[in-house]
């Protein structure tokens, strides 16, 4: 954040690379809360498993997703794709695998679906922090600030020391300074 005060404007290029990096801290985070996330129980053998339309163990559901970030480090948006869309259609409950595949969109510029597949985490989950933070992220980037602005706040709202919060609290910031403009 210092850097930033020493810039009155950073240039497009520094401000994609500042929120990349970000973006990559917030799916650490969202990887880290999937039990919370997933609807997590234990299984007989004391294994925590995450329930959808089928019981997978929470290790197998990190790893598919992992899997799907994996895809997206080696530039292959569609193997990346079709892992999250997998894992949203076995978790049809969790917002998880919507702000991955919203990510996705996200880091190769598809701005309307990202928002889509976040928005739709919200829906699935309206007390996820990152889901509000991930939808003001992206209205900044389609020039919708107003927007943008109130999913941030509401995502500082509901859980403010949360990571997500701290990530929307850096994206007012950057917004403030005209990193969006």
């Amino acid at each position: 954040m210092a850097a930033w005060r020493r810039h009155s404007r950073l240039s497009g290029v520094a401000a994609f690379v500042f929120v990349g990096a970000l973006f990559y801290t917030l799916a650490a985070v969202v990887l880290l809360g999937i039990y919370e996330n997933c609807g997590g129980m234990m299984s007989a053998t004391g294994e925590e498993m995450v329930s959808g339309i089928v019981e997978l163990q929470q290790r197998d559901v990190v790893l598919m997703l992992e899997a799907g970030y994996l895809y997206m480090e080696l530039n292959k948006p569609g193997e990346a794709e079709e892992v999250f869309t997998g894992v949203a259609a076995m978790l049809p409950h969790s917002e998880v695998p919507h702000l991955a595949l919203g990510n996705l969109f996200f880091s190769i510029g598809r701005f309307n679906p990202s928002l889509k597949a976040h928005r739709r985490a919200v829906e699935l989950n309206p007390e996820s922090a990152a889901a509000h933070a991930s939808v003001g992220e992206v209205l900044f980037f389609l020039r919708r600030s107003d927007e943008g602005l109130k999913s941030l706040d509401r995502a500082i709202e509901l859980a403010p020391e949360d990571p997500a919060a701290d990530f929307a609290r850096a994206l007012r910031e950057a917004q403030g300074l005209g990193v969006f403009a």
